[in-house]
C-alpha cells in the first residue's frame, strides 16, 4: 500500500506554491454581472466515515452513488459533527502515532481515520479562458483531491491554503469534486500544538480564477528615514518610500502588459510595460508617499490597486495597506521609531461548538474584547490563523507575532532537529505562512514554530523566511541563536528568572532541568544575548482556571526596563467543547473524550488517555463571557493611569503611555470621590488640564476638593479616576482605564451589641459549632484550583504530595485539647483549643450575645508549612437572596490578583457570587473587606470585620462539598443551600507556571507567624 501520508518526502503533488490571497476582478466585464470571481463550495458535502484505511478507488469517480451517504457540513471539523472522537493532549500525541525514535513516522492503520467528501459544481461561463484553482482554507491533516474522477493532487501543511489549478479537469455543466481527508499523517509529528486533535475541512472552500496572464503575487513595503521625528503623532505624515513586488504568470512568452499601481488618497501612480516570459515574471515598481502610519492605536489602511492588461482586457487586484516599520535597534524593540511593549495574549481559533471554525461574528467579537481589555498584540498560537482574523487586525489595530504550524512538543527532542528529510516540510510550513500573509501591517514578527526543539533545520527555516520578508523581525523561542532568532524568547518565568531577565544576568539553573523533563523545555541564558536582543515572554501567566496571581509584577517590569518588550498571556480563550443535554449547554473537556486503549495503537494501558483541563487556560470563558482574571489584565494593560504619592494633598499626576496619541482629543477624566463606598462627589476634570499631555508624557493636576478636605468627616474617603473615550454614548461607554487612592482609610469600630437575657443557641457540634441558623467549622484549606494541584498535573502520584492537599490530609487529624464554656450575664463564649499537625497555636473564641450577635475570633500559627487559608465556613441550610458588601470588586480577587478589583460598594444576587471555571474549584473570593450582608426570605445577616489584618470573604450557593466533587459546571447542585466562607488570610492563586502554585514571595502567607481572623456577625430572623 501507497502510503502518502507517512512519507516525510511527500507532501505535496500538483499543489499551487503559496501566494497573497487576493483575487482578481475585471474592470469592464462583458458578459457577468458583479464579476464575482469565486464560487462558494461552503455547504453540505456527502461524507463517508472511515475507521482504517479501506479507501475504495470508485469513492472518487464521478458516477458513484453516494446517495446513502450523510451529509456533513462544511467547513467544519467532522469530530463536532458526530464522527469520531476529538482527543486532548497537550504535550503528547494521540495512541494512533508511533513516538518511538526509530519508527518515526509510523501510523496505525487500524486507528487512522478517513474522511471521504464529495459534491457537485457547476460550470460557470466566466472560467472560459481563465485558469481556474480549487481552494482549500485549511484541511487536517492530509488531503487528495479528485475532479471529475480524476486524481489532481496531494497536500499536508494543515494551517495554510491547499490550492490546486483545475482547469484542464473541468468540463461544462456538472462538475463532481472529492476530497479525501487523512485524520493523521507524518504532518502530525509537527503539528502537535497545545489544543484538541481534530481533522475535517475546516476553512472555507471556493474555487477562483486568475486570467491567463495575471499578478499571481505581490509584496508591498515601505522604508523610511533612518531616524525618526521625536515628536511623532497619529496625524503625521512620514516620507517614504513605497515599494512593491510584483509576481507575474503568464501562459505566453514575451507577453507584453501595462501595469498600473494606483493609491488614489496619496496621489500615488506608478505605470510600466513589463514584457513577460512563459511561466514567472518578477517585476518592481516603487516610488515617493507622504502617508499617514499605521499603528495599533492609529490602523490607517490606504487602498491600494493593481491594473494591468490581458489584450483589450483589463484586470485589477486591491489591497489594503498600513504603512509602518517595525524594527529592533540594539536590544529594543520599535514600531515607527517608539518603543514598543508587547502586551499580548496567545490565541487560538476556536469556538466551543464549531472548533476551528468561526464566524465573522465570533472574531469580530474577539477583536473588541482585545481591544476592551487593552490588549495590543496576538500571539496566533501556534499556526496560521484565519485570513479574515489578520484583515480585521489590521482595520481595528492589533499587532501579530504569526506563527508557523510547526509544533512537535511530544517529539521535539527526536525532530526537526538538524535531520534533513524534515528540512522540506518545515521550510515549506513557514513560506506559505509568509506568503500569504507579508502585506498584513498587523503582522508584525515571525515565528518559527512552538515548542519543536532545536537544530539546524530552523536556521534553514530563517534563512527562507529572511529571503521572503527582511522587513520583519523572526522569533523562535526553542533556540537563542542569531541565525534563527532575533529575540531572547522565554517561557513562564518566575519571580526569580523574572528578576534575572529584568537584570541581564546569565540564567543557568538546576530547576530548568526538572521541568525540562515534565514539559517545559528552557535554555540557559548568558550575559551576552542580552546585548542585541530584546526580552519576549512568548508565553507568561499561565491562566488555568483559578490564577493569573502575579500579573502586575510583569506589566511593571514591561515599563521599568527596555529591554524587555513585553509578553502574551498563555492564553485568550478556553478550548472548552460546548454540548447541548437537557435543554443546557454543558462544557466539556478533556476528560470527557479521554481514549479507549487500543493494542493497535503505540501507547501503554497506564499512560494518559487526555491532558484534563489544560484545556482551560484563557482570561475568557469559551463563550467569551469574561474570567475575572480577563479584568486584572485590561487594568494591567492600560496605557493610560493617574498616580499620586500623597493623595491627601490633591496632587495627582496623569500618565499618557500611549505611543503616538494625546489624552485630548480622545479621551475625558472623570474623578468620583465616594465615602465608605458610596459616590459623594463627581466630576470631569477641565480640558484645559489635560492639554499637552502627549505620548510617554504626563502632567499634574490638583484637585482642590480633596486638598480643602471638602468631604465628610467620617468614613473612608477614596477616589476614582476613569478615562473613557469621548467617542462614545456617555450612558453606554466603559471606563478604558482606572485608578484608585485611599485619602482617609476605614477606621475599624465594633457595632455595639447591646444586651440581652434571651437564651443562648451557641453551642459545640463535633468540632465546630451551631450558631443559629448555620453551623461553624474551622476552615484551614480551601477546594484545590487547578494550580493548586501543581506537580500532580505532570505526576498523579505526586498530588498528595502538594501544599493544598497536605493541609486536607492534616485537617483529618484535628482535635479539641481544650474547651472552656462560659455563661455570662448577657452572653456566652465557647474558648476553644486544637491539635493540629501543622499548627503551633490554633484556637478560637466564640461568643454568643444571645441577641442574634455573635463575635468570632479565630488565632492560627503554623510550625512549617505555608498557609493555604485561615478562617471560618458557614453552612446554612436556606439560601440568601442578594449579596452587599464594602470591599474589593466587583468581580472575584485574592491577595495576588486584586489590581482591578476596586474598593467599594457591591451589591449581587448570590447565584452571582459564584465565578463558575471549566473544572469548577475555589472560587468568588473578595479581599479587604470592611462589613457584608447577606438577604433571605428566612433571614438577614450582617458581618463586620474587627481585625486590622482585614478580612475576605466569599458566598456560594452550594455546598463546600459539592464544589469538591463536581467535574463540571453541570454537577453542581445550586440553590439549595447557603456557604459562606471568612477569612484572615488567604493564599493567592498563582499563576507564574502552568497548573502550578509559583507564589511571589510577597504573596505567600508564611508559617510561623501569626493569623487573625475576627469579625462580628448579627443574624436576624424574618419568621
Amino acid at each position: 500500500m501507497n502510503k502518502k501520508w507517512e512519507d516525510i518526502t511527500f507532501i505535496k503533488e500538483n499543489k499551487e506554491d503559496g501566494h497573497v490571497l487576493s483575487f482578481p476582478k475585471e474592470v469592464h466585464p462583458a458578459d457577468f454581472g458583479e464579476n464575482e470571481n469565486q464560487t462558494s463550495l461552503n455547504g453540505k458535502w456527502k461524507f463517508l466515515y472511515i475507521q482504517g484505511c479501506n479507501v475504495k478507488k470508485e469513492y472518487a469517480c464521478d458516477t458513484y452513488d453516494d446517495s446513502a451517504w450523510d451529509d456533513i457540513v462544511v467547513p467544519r471539523v467532522w469530530q463536532l459533527q458526530g464522527y469520531g472522537s476529538p482527543y486532548y493532549f497537550a504535550s503528547s500525541y494521540p495512541q494512533a502515532i508511533d513516538t518511538q525514535k526509530g519508527n518515526i513516522p509510523h501510523i496505525s492503520e487500524k486507528l487512522q481515520e478517513i474522511g471521504v467528501y464529495r459534491r457537485s459544481f457547476s460550470y460557470e461561463e466566466a472560467w472560459k479562458d481563465k485558469n481556474v484553482y480549487l481552494h482549500f482554507g485549511a484541511v487536517k491533516s492530509a488531503l487528495e483531491v479528485y475532479v471529475n474522477g480524476k486524481y489532481v493532487g496531494y497536500s499536508q501543511g494543515s494551517m495554510t491554503p491547499h490550492e490546486f489549478q483545475v482547469s484542464d479537469y473541468l468540463k461544462p455543466g456538472e462538475n463532481q469534486v472529492t476530497a479525501i481527508v487523512y485524520r493523521y499523517s507524518d504532518g502530525t509529528y509537527l503539528e502537535d500544538q497545545d489544543m484538541w486533535f481534530f481533522s475535517g475541512i475546516y476553512r472555507d472552500v471556493f474555487l477562483y480564477w486568475e486570467p491567463k496572464v495575471t499578478v499571481r503575487d505581490y509584496f508591498m513595503h515601505a522604508s523610511f528615514p533612518t531616524k525618526w521625528q521625536k515628536d511623532l503623532m497619529w496625524d503625521t505624515k512620514v516620507p517614504c518610500d513605497f515599494q512593491i513586488e510584483l509576481y507575474f504568470e503568464s501562459v505566453w512568452d514575451n507577453q507584453v502588459t501595462e501595469v498600473e499601481v494606483e493609491i488614489s488618497e496619496l496621489e500615488f501612480l506608478q505605470k510600466a510595460s513589463v514584457t513577460l516570459k512563459k511561466g514567472k515574471t518578477f517585476f518592481k515598481m516603487k516610488g515617493e508617499v507622504a502617508p499617514l502610519l499605521w499603528s495599533h492605536e492609529s490602523p490607517k489602511l490606504y487602498d491600494v490597486q493593481i491594473r494591468w492588461n490581458v489584450g483589450e482586457k483589463i484586470y485589477f487586484k486591491e489591497e489594503k495597506f498600513g504603512f509602518r516599520e517595525i524594527k529592533i535597534k540594539d536590544n529594543i524593540l520599535y514600531l515607527n521609531g517608539k518603543r514598543l511593549i508587547l502586551k499580548g495574549v496567545n490565541r487560538h481559533d476556536f469556538d466551543p461548538k464549531t472548533g476551528w471554525t468561526l464566524s465573522e461574528e465570533r472574531y469580530m467579537e474577539d477583536i473588541r474584547i482585545l481591544k476592551e481589555l487593552n490588549i495590543n498584540a496576538v500571539r496566533t498560537s501556534h499556526y496560521p490563523n484565519n485570513p479574515l482574523f489578520y484583515r480585521l487586525c489590521d482595520q481595528y489595530g492589533i499587532l501579530v507575532m504569526d506563527e508557523t504550524d510547526l509544533e512537535s512538543h511530544g517529539v521535539r527532542r527526536i525532530l526537526p532537529m538538524s535531520k534533513k528529510e524534515w528540512e522540506v516540510p518545515c521550510v515549506d510550513r513557514i513560506e506559505r505562512m509568509i506568503l500569504r500573509d507579508r502585506n498584513h501591517p498587523c503582522v508584525i514578527i515571525w515565528s518559527l514554530g512552538n515548542e519543536a526543539g532545536m537544530g539546524d533545520v530552523f536556521k534553514k527555516m530563517r534563512a527562507r523566511g529572511g529571503a521572503l520578508d527582511g522587513t520583519r523581525p523572526f522569533h523562535y523561542e526553542g533556540m537563542h541563536d542569531k541565525e534563527c532568532t532575533d529575540f531572547l524568547s522565554r517561557m513562564y518565568p518566575t519571580e526569580e528568572t523574572l528578576d534575572q531577565l529584568c537584570h541581564k544576568e546569565a540564567i543557568v539553573g538546576l530547576m530548568d532541568g526538572v521541568m525540562n523533563s515534565l514539559a517545559a523545555d528552557n535554555k540557559d541564558i548568558t550575559c551576552d544575548l542580552y546585548e542585541e536582543m530584546p526580552v519576549v515572554l512568548c508565553e507568561y501567566a499561565h491562566a488555568m482556571g483559578n490564577s493569573l496571581g502575579n500579573f502586575s509584577e510583569y506589566t511593571k517590569a514591561f515599563e521599568k526596563y527596555p529591554h524587555m518588550c513585553g509578553g502574551f498571556i498563555w492564553d485568550f480563550v478556553d478550548q472548552a467543547i460546548c454540548v447541548k443535554k437537557d435543554g443546557e449547554n454543558r462544557y466539556l473537556y478533556g476528560i470527557d473524550f479521554e481514549e479507549t486503549y487500543s493494542e493497535d495503537g503505540f501507547k501503554k494501558k497506564k499512560d494518559k488517555k487526555s491532558d484534563g483541563a489544560f484545556c482551560g487556560n484563557g482570561i475568557l470563558f469559551a463563550d467569551r463571557s469574561f474570567h475575572p482574571d480577563a479584568y486584572e489584565v485590561k487594568k494591567c494593560y492600560q496605557w493610560l493611569d493617574v498616580r499620586s504619592t500623597h493623595p491627601k494633598s490633591g496632587c495627582f499626576h496623569i500618565y499618557n503611555h500611549q505611543m503616538f496619541c494625546s489624552v485630548l482629543p480622545f479621551y475625558d477624566l472623570i474623578w468620583e470621590l465616594c465615602c465608605n463606598g458610596v459616590p459623594v462627589l463627581k466630576k470631569k476634570i477641565e480640558e484645559e488640564k489635560l492639554q499637552g499631555i502627549l505620548p510617554g508624557k504626563q502632567k499634574t493636576i490638583i484637585l482642590e476638593e480633596i486638598r480643602r478636605q471638602e468631604f465628610p468627616k467620617d468614613g473612608e474617603i477614596i477616589v476614582n479616576f476613569y478615562f473613557f473615550p469621548k467617542d462614545e454614548n456617555e450612558l453606554e461607554r466603559s471606563a478604558v482605564a482606572v485608578s484608585q487612592f485611599v485619602i482617609r482609610p476605614f477606621h475599624l469600630v465594633k457595632p455595639d451589641v447591646g444586651k440581652s437575657d434571651r437564651e443562648a443557641t451557641l453551642v459545640h457540634k463535633d468540632l465546630g459549632f451551631q450558631m443559629a441558623n448555620g453551623v461553624m467549622n474551622l476552615e484551614l484549606s480551601r477546594v484545590a484550583t487547578d494550580n493548586n494541584i501543581d506537580l500532580g498535573h505532570f505526576v498523579p502520584q505526586l498530588e498528595n504530595t502538594v501544599l493544598v492537599r497536605q493541609w486536607d490530609a492534616a485537617n483529618k487529624r484535628l482535635c479539641i485539647l481544650n474547651q472552656i464554656t462560659k455563661n455570662e450575664v448577657g452572653k456566652r463564649s465557647i474558648q476553644t483549643v486544637y491539635g493540629h499537625p501543622f499548627c503551633n497555636k490554633l484556637e478560637t473564641e466564640i461568643t454568643d450575645y444571645k441577641n442574634g450577635y455573635y463575635e468570632v475570633l479565630v488565632k492560627v500559627k503554623t510550625k512549617r508549612k505555608d498557609v493555604v487559608a485561615t478562617g471560618v465556613s458557614f453552612s446554612f441550610q436556606e439560601t440568601f437572596e442578594r449579596c452587599r458588601w464594602y470591599g474589593r470588586g466587583p468581580h472575584e480577587n485574592y491577595i495576588d490578583r486584586k489590581e482591578s478589583a476596586l474598593l467599594g460598594l457591591y451589591e449581587k444576587g448570590l447565584s452571582d457570587m459564584s465565578h463558575m471555571y471549566l473544572r469548577p474549584q475555589e472560587n468568588g473570593n473578595h479581599c479587604d473587606v470592611r462589613f457584608l450582608s447577606l438577604e433571605g426570605k428566612q433571614h438577614d445577616i450582617f458581618v463586620w470585620n474587627l481585625s486590622e489584618d482585614g478580612m475576605e470573604f466569599s458566598a456560594w450557593d452550594y455546598s463546600k462539598k459539592n464544589l469538591e466533587n463536581a467535574k463540571h459546571i453541570y454537577e453542581l447542585q445550586r440553590g439549595e443551600e447557603t456557604t459562606l466562607n471568612i477569612y484572615g488570610k488567604m493564599s493567592g492563586v498563582g499563576g507564574d507556571l502552568p497548573g502550578m502554585e509559583s507564589f511571589y514571595d510577597k504573596y505567600r502567607i508564611k508559617s510561623n507567624e501569626l493569623y487573625v481572623t475576627h469579625f462580628l456577625m448579627k443574624v436576624i430572623s424574618k419568621e
